[in-house]
């Protein structure tokens, strides 16, 4: 994967590949410039953002996280766990947002008290995915087609 510099770079972290499809789909429907990091668990993303946040890192940092809350290896609720603990310096350099098939009021509030930005319960439609990332990703790079956003 090349990624480039100028463009803003969104990390997925999710483990179904059906679910995985439908959110890209639904990113490049919003025809914003960016590149896309996927992993499918939770470990796999831990190590590449320790990789990252100190130094070792190859790729622009991340801009936003998504992330499933059903994980193999280490849970979405472990991974938060793991930035607050280990990261809490670089918190606000990484917008996260849940993505999950639950409901729950339990788990949403779980991952408020953890941090994040937003809850979604998939499937994700283009225009809430767009209306999310708007602001954090046109305001440094154009729609793919020129026009404004």
């Amino acid at each position: 994967m090349t990624l480039t510099a100028a463009r803003p770079t969104i990390l997925l972290v999710e483990d179904s590949d059906d679910d995985a499809f439908f959110f890209r789909r639904a990113l490049n429907k919003c025809r914003l410039e960016h590149d896309l990091i996927h992993f499918s668990d939770g470990a796999s993303a831990v190590e590449f953002l320790e990789k990252l946040f100190r130094g070792g890192g190859e790729t622009q940092a991340p801009k936003h996280l998504f992330l499933d809350l059903k994980l193999p290896v280490m849970s979405g609720f472990e991974l938060l766990e793991w930035l607050s603990n280990r990261f809490a310096e670089k918190k606000n350099l990484l917008q996260v947002s849940i993505l999950s098939g639950s409901d729950s009021a339990v788990d949403m509030s779980h991952a408020r008290h953890l941090g994040v930005s937003d809850y979604f319960v998939k499937p994700v439609t283009p225009a809430l995915l767009k209306a999310r990332l708007q602001g954090a990703l046109s305001a440094e790079s154009p729609p793919r087609d020129g026009s404004p956003a």
